[in-house]
């Protein structure tokens, strides 16, 4: 059976809030469902699937699982935290003098302070570890035949990126399925910077030039914020905080801190959500998802194309008759740029918000207190609520599948593995911690962690996405096109009213709206005050921006994005085969950039035409509130059945198709499934495609 469990747990919380005037009238972040519209820092809390029943057909039983997890909510990057404290810390200071809201949420302002330092970037916060904590359950409880609530290395394989997030999110997950008493027993391999089945992406330099840094794949972005719907949020958006000079990069700040405030703390709406309201909440989701869906998605074929090697590796361990571990998880999880944002622009923004934001007391109340406790070395630590997103996430899919995850390790049936991150060695103890418990992950193996694992950061050894696609200012034009949209300069301007910034840029609104998504997720028991600058609307205009950048420089925006992922699905397969020598249990903590382009590479969440900047506001699939949320996964297991050998994929917890296998049965199989992806397996020359000609 075999389980990828990508642990990246991209913040995913409870939502934000914004209106304006009186108490009568404060926004009620929750009541208009903000937090599912928080993009990729969306808290995996709002989309999980907490029916954890025993999945069974009959006459079958589970033998074989092979997980993807994203790591779970973690803190922004060092640039985030920096403009969180600076221009968003601005901002909230002008939003309590000029902006637009009732005093309640003006009172929230008032006591927002950015409490993160740069060096705790992109660190798993407890609320990560708590959800890969609760997935892991949740899944043991599905396949309680197979995921045992003891360790055995023969049994179990984790493997994280080398990161915090992805190895706190494994150790999360690990908690989960076997208890914290338990979890040193869990072995993890050393992480690779640039895992080849984790982070294949990373190894794909033709991607990082034709997808990822290509201006073109962002062209979608740009036309959005360009248009007449994100001028007119915009707009909006400068009234309600008093900035008048509000940009769409504002914008983006405001939505991205109101998503983040939000993921951290499932109880407390972030103060920055109260300048979003339903509809604009929407705008910026669409402009996030844009991003996504070019860099990320299906923008480009290469995208996720590369994913290949983490498909290999897929059905390897998914093979009825490998000799690998039955299970089998990937997982990944603020970089120093972004908490270094935080800590300066972010907190200039906040003095302005407070001395003329249009917010009520209460959000003010929010700004007034609130702090950038990150540090630059913390730069994309996993938090503490992410190390419990990958406990609770592992004791869920412990419950899921009893019998095959064992609450007691064993090397030769579980396998950890995770990149060479905090985040992403975080995750996987985290989730260790979920199977096996705290008492006994010490025993625990992983190997030692590649800078560029071929398998979990395949992207990271891939120089021609590199070029083609990662750098590639091209694969920004979306981006670029819907930031000058009338949509979302009308949210800048409308921001812009509510901080009192008249001068609020898009990169600002990006840096609020990422301070709000990190610091939401981070503690689920309390809301970042940088979301209640959006309302349902903005904060939708957000969450686009950011699935238009993933969708081009991660999904299906490049072709080479995906098919770089072909050495993944090839390590799949080895471990999915139920035949393969690998351990029973395979689980993989890594990162969003993995985890995205593989579900493009799985031709999942794609929609017949691309993701463009004059999508916004119609239904598509590319969504990363739903699709790239922290504590992120995805799960393969394979089953014995009297007619042979079946698949099960999920995704989130979730039972989910593969274009190509049945649509009236959640099972496929293995043969068909294995058919599917053979001629791109078999086709998968990594190095000669990633080769810059």
């Amino acid at each position: 059976m075999q389980i990828a469990l990508n642990f990246l747990f991209l913040f995913s919380f409870y939502l934000f809030p914004p209106k304006i005037l009186c108490d009568s009238t404060c926004y009620d972040a929750k009541q208009e469902g903000l937090e599912h519209h928080l993009a990729t820092k969306t808290p995996y809390r709002v989309i999980a699937n907490v029916n954890d029943k025993k999945i069974e057909f009959d006459q079958c039983s589970p033998i074989r699982m092979w997980g993807i997890f994203r790591h779970g909510t973690r803190n922004p990057s060092k640039k985030q935290i920096r403009r969180m404290k600076t221009i968003l810390s601005e901002h909230r200071d002008a939003i309590l003098a000029k902006g637009a809201l009732c005093e309640r949420d003006k009172e929230q302002f008032r006591t927002w302070k950015v409490h993160l330092n740069e060096d705790e970037e992109k660190f798993l916060v407890p609320e990560g570890e708590v959800e890969l904590i609760e997935l892991a359950e949740r899944t043991q409880n599905r396949f309680p035949d197979l995921l045992f609530d003891q360790y055995d290395n023969l049994t179990y394989k984790f493997k994280y990126t080398h990161t915090q997030r992805a190895k706190k999110s494994a150790e999360g997950f690990a908690t989960g399925l076997f208890g914290r008493d338990n979890i040193r027993q869990v072995w993890y391999p050393e992480p690779e910077s640039r895992d080849p089945i984790l982070r294949f992406y990373k190894r794909c330099p033709r991607w990082k030039v034709e997808v990822d840094k290509n201006p073109d794949a962002m062209e979608q972005v740009r036309l959005f914020i360009s248009s007449e719907i994100f001028r007119a949020f915009l707009e909006g958006l400068r009234v309600k905080t008093g900035i008048l000079d509000l940009s769409a990069e504002d914008a983006r700040l405001m939505y991205t801190t109101c998503a983040f405030e939000t993921a951290w703390d499932r109880h407390r709406i972030s103060p920055w959500c109260s300048l979003f309201t339903r509809k604009s909440i929407k705008i910026m989701e669409f402009l996030e998802d844009l991003e996504y869906y070019w860099i990320d998605g299906y923008g480009y074929e290469l995208t996720y194309k590369q994913a290949c090697p983490a498909a290999q590796n897929m059905f390897e361990h998914l093979n009825p008759n490998a000799k690998t571990s039955q299970y089998y998880v990937i997982l990944y999880p603020f970089r120093k740029k972004q908490i270094r944002r935080m800590k300066t622009t972010l907190s200039e923004h906040r003095d302005a918000i407070l001395a003329k934001g249009a917010l009520c007391e209460r959000d003010k109340e929010q700004f007034r207190t609130w702090k950038v406790h990150l540090n630059e070395d913390e730069e994309k630590f996993l938090v503490p609520e992410g190390e419990l997103e990958l406990i609770e996430l592992a004791e869920r899919t412990q419950n899921r599948f009893p019998d095959l995850l064992f609450d007691q390790y064993d090397n030769l049936t579980y396998k950890f593995k995770y990149t060479h991150t905090q985040r992403a060695k975080k995750s996987a103890e985290g989730f260790a911690t979920g199977l096996f418990g705290r008492d006994n992950i010490r025993q625990v193996w992983y190997p030692e962690p590649e800078s560029r694992d071929p398998i979990l950061r395949f992207y990271k050894r891939c120089p021609r996405w590199k070029v083609e696609v990662d750098k590639n200012p091209d694969a920004m034009e979306q981006v670029r096109l819907f930031i000058s949209s009338e949509i979302f300069r009308a949210f800048l301007e409308g921001l812009r009213m509510k901080t009192g910034i008249l001068d609020l840029t898009a990169e600002d609104a990006r840096l609020m709206y990422t301070t709000c998504a990190f610091e939401t997720a981070w503690d689920r028991h309390r809301i970042s005050p940088w979301c209640s600058l959006f309302t349902r609307k903005s904060i939708k205009i957000m969450e686009f921006l950011e699935d238009l950048e993933y969708y081009w420089i991660d999904g299906y925006g490049y072709e080479l994005t995906y098919k770089q992922a072909c050495p993944a699905a090839q390590n799949m397969f080895e471990h999915l085969n139920p035949n393969a020598k690998h351990p029973n249990i395979t689980l993989y903590f890594t990162h969003s950039g993995t985890l995205l382009k593989y579900l493009a590479f799985l031709n999942l969440y794609r929609d017949q035409q691309p993701l463009l900047h004059t999508t916004f506001g119609g239904n598509y699939s590319w969504r990363s509130s739903l699709i790239d949320t922290f504590a992120s996964n995805i799960l393969f297991v394979t089953f014995s059945c009297p007619s042979g050998a079946k698949v099960l994929t999920m995704h989130q917890e979730r039972v989910v198709t593969v274009p190509g296998c049945p649509l009236d049965s959640p099972l496929c199989d293995y043969a068909q499934f294995e058919e599917i992806f053979q001629q791109r397996i078999n086709e998968c020359n990594f190095e000669q495609m990633c080769t810059i000609s």
